[in-house]
This record gives structure tokens, C-alpha cells and sequence, in this order.
């Protein structure tokens, strides 16, 4: 067959180099004086928002069977969705944690104890969902004359809206930082949304919370 791809050209950097060396993304690059990280996430958020509103919650996007987890939503796809979950979980049975701190192994343990299949289906009916990014972290947003710019939607799918903001924010933010913006920066996102009637800011918080680091306790060991 044949494949057609649409691409713009963008000259600019990524937003992520605005967070510091501290992240393996910056090491070896120079530092780049711009807005602080707080700022850079601030309108990041914003550009979620935009992304999220727009399909929020609507059934329509459902046909489009190559936008990752429509299936799920259906109620199908259970053998990719294992199959992804194993990804993880054998992963984790090879990786030597002697020194690794206890409390995030027993996190990791405990969580990849809970997968299955039906638990996570009454989960999605549970919560609320709409496209998303499906990649959410700095590096993914170019800054170009001043304006943020989502790039590579590879991931793109359709999922929790809040949990893109907790990967972003763990992803690059260094933990004291986080606390001290987190809660303003998904309160800026919460508003920006613009669904005060049908969402709560408490229910957009606890997602961010507990989907945030949910999906971490996913990567660590795929990473690892």
C-alpha cells in the first residue's frame, strides 16, 4: 500500500529544555534562557485544555478504530490491552530492585497485582474520557516564536484528560517544584476546560493524582 504523510515545518525549541539539566533530555545541551518551567506548563496547560474540550466525551470519535483505546471504550481490544499491560509486568520480573527505594517497589508490585481486564473496563465506564495526546511531557511541545506547538501524536488516542497532566508534570518537574505549583497549574487547566457543569474540579484533581501516578507506575519498570 501506499502512505501519505502531512507534516509542517516548525523552527523552534523544545519546551522541555526550559525545565533544566537536571532532566537526561538537557544533558550536553546549552542552556537556553526563556520562560521558567512554571510559565512553559502553565500554557502547555492551556493547549491541553483546547485539545480535551473539544472532544470531550464524544461518541462520534469512537469509529475511528486507529485512535488508541477506542476499542477499550467499546468494551474490545482485550488482547492488546493485556498485552500492553505485560509489557510492564514482565519487564519488572527481570530488573534486580536490591537498591531501589522499598516504597516504590511495593508500589510497583502492588500495582501491577490489580491488572485486569474487567476492573478497567468498569473504570472507563466510571470516569470521564475524550482525545488525548497520549505522550504528555515536555519534550513533545515546541516553542516557536513565543507560542507552544504540540508535535509527535504517535500515542494519540483516547483516554483521562487529567492523567496527561500528572505524566507531565512528574516527567520533567522536579518534585519540590511540582508541589508548589501542581494545584494552581491544574486549577489554571480545570478552568480553561471550561466544563464547571458537567466536571468537577475535585474530580479533575484526583485523576491527575492517582492517573498521574498510575501511568508512571507503568512506565518505571518498561523503562527500567
Amino acid at each position: 500500500g501506499e502512505k501519505e504523510i502531512l507534516m509542517e515545518r516548525l523552527r523552534g525549541v523544545p519546551a522541555g529544555v526550559f525545565f533544566g539539566k537536571g532532566k537526561t533530555n538537557n544533558w550536553g545541551v546549552e542552556e537556553i534562557q526563556g520562560p521558567s518551567a512554571d510559565d512553559i506548563s502553565e500554557e502547555a496547560f492551556r493547549l491541553y485544555a483546547k485539545l480535551h474540550s473539544k472532544y470531550w466525551r464524544d461518541p462520534s470519535v469512537l469509529d475511528y478504530d486507529w485512535l488508541r483505546g477506542a476499542d477499550w471504550l467499546k468494551g474490545e481490544g482485550r488482547g492488546a490491552w493485556v498485552e500492553a499491560q505485560m509489557l510492564a509486568a514482565d519487564a519488572w520480573k527481570g530488573i534486580d530492585t536490591t537498591h531501589w527505594d522499598r516504597h516504590l517497589v511495593e508500589c510497583v508490585n502492588a500495582s501491577l497485582a490489580k491488572i485486569d481486564w474487567d476492573d478497567f473496563q468498569a473504570e472507563l465506564k466510571a470516569r470521564p474520557w475524550t482525545v488525548v495526546h497520549g505522550d504528555a511531557h515536555p519534550h513533545n511541545i515546541l516553542r516557536v516564536d513565543g507560542r507552544l506547538v504540540l508535535i509527535d501524536f504517535e500515542m494519540v488516542g483516547l483516554g483521562s484528560n487529567a492523567q496527561e497532566l500528572g505524566q507531565f508534570l512528574i516527567s520533567h518537574m522536579v518534585p519540590d517544584e511540582r508541589r508548589q505549583h501542581e494545584e494552581r497549574l491544574v486549577r489554571h487547566y480545570y478552568d480553561a476546560l471550561g466544563l464547571q457543569e458537567t466536571y468537577s474540579f475535585e474530580a479533575c484533581w484526583r485523576e491527575y493524582l492517582d492517573g498521574g501516578a498510575g501511568r508512571w507506575l507503568w512506565f518505571v519498570p518498561y523503562l527500567a
